[in-house]
């Protein structure tokens, strides 16, 4: 049995019903909560799940008077799912399709190898039409970026994958619990697939499931050494992001000091992309100084433990 999860807040109603549909056939159930949207959204979301409810799924509604987070909407559908005994949790983001057949190849692929607490998808993202590289554990333990190449099924030993078209066994989520609420957005699934790795778990990439997701508003700036694409997220996205990373970090720094290394160059890098090529840089850079104070300075509030 596989429950799959979906978050929606302020989402395009059609994206969201090509996501829906996209999992008929593929899941047993879905638990969409909406996560605080205005009224009118959410009468247009139950308007199209009742005009188009043949196409897709059976589905759980949940609906939030207030946006509480990603990671609090998701903790809702993972306990709503435990009370019912799935055995798999398909995430997948409101905005995200995914192609006919992965759930199956996700779930074969986690009954064959026992080890495996979680398996992602391979991501297209539609804006720039690139295929998503993934960090991955080399023999010595440094983290290296690679794409699934051709002749690969499988790309194992990855250190974190987007949680949108992954796909979680039951044992894994009793061992590690929920999602941290505190983070409330980004990050959260960099953290989860850090904590399944501290508690002996591994995770996979198959390249027979796909998904077409969404990065922001990612587009592509010619460079002379090769394309950059900046996601043009909010200032407060980008205080989130960075908040939450300075959490990851204290907590998992010393028991993965390669992948903090690795993190850490890409925080540099990062810092330099949305300084160059972002939009609305004086209040990015505002919500980012207040993201990295409040990563040091804060504790993180909230149990995530089920």
């Amino acid at each position: 049995m596989v429950l799959g999860i979906i978050v929606s807040y302020y989402p395009n109603t059609s994206e969201l019903l090509e996501s829906l549909i996209s999992l008929k056939g593929e899941v047993e159930e879905i638990c969409l909560v909406e996560n605080g949207s205005t009224l009118d959204i959410q009468n247009e979301i139950i308007n199209i799940i009742q005009k188009e409810k043949k196409r897709i799924p059976s589905i759980k509604w949940i609906q939030m008077d207030s946006n509480i987070g990603l990671a609090a909407a998701q903790n809702i559908a993972l306990e709503y799912g435990l009370k019912k005994n799935f055995d798999f949790y398909l995430f997948l983001d409101d905005d995200s399709i995914l192609q006919k057949g992965s759930v199956a190849n996700l779930k074969q692929f986690l009954i064959e190898n026992p080890k495996y607490g979680l398996v992602g998808s391979e991501i297209i993202h539609e804006g720039s039409k690139r295929m998503q590289k993934y960090p991955t554990i080399s023999s010595h333990g440094w983290i290296i970026r690679k794409y699934i190449n051709n002749n690969e099924t499988s790309l194992n030993d990855v250190s974190s994958i987007i949680a949108s078209g992954s796909l979680l066994r039951l044992n894994c989520l009793k061992s590690i619990g929920l999602m941290r609420a505190a983070y409330f957005i980004d990050y959260i699934d960099i953290e989860f697939c850090l904590r399944i790795r501290s508690l002996g778990w591994k995770i996979a990439v198959i390249k027979n499931s796909k998904i077409i997701h969404k990065l922001g508003e990612e587009r592509a700036v010619n460079l002379t050494l090769g394309k950059i694409y900046p996601t043009n997220h909010s200032p407060l996205r980008r205080y989130y992001m960075t908040r939450n990373r300075i959490w990851t970090w204290k907590m998992y720094a010393f028991t993965f000091p390669k992948w903090f290394i690795y993190d850490f160059i890409n925080f540099c890098f990062d810092i330099v992309r949305f300084s160059i090529f972002d939009q609305d840089k004086f209040n990015k850079w505002k919500m980012f100084s207040k993201g990295i104070l409040d990563g040091i300075l804060k504790k993180e509030k909230g149990n995530y433990v089920s």
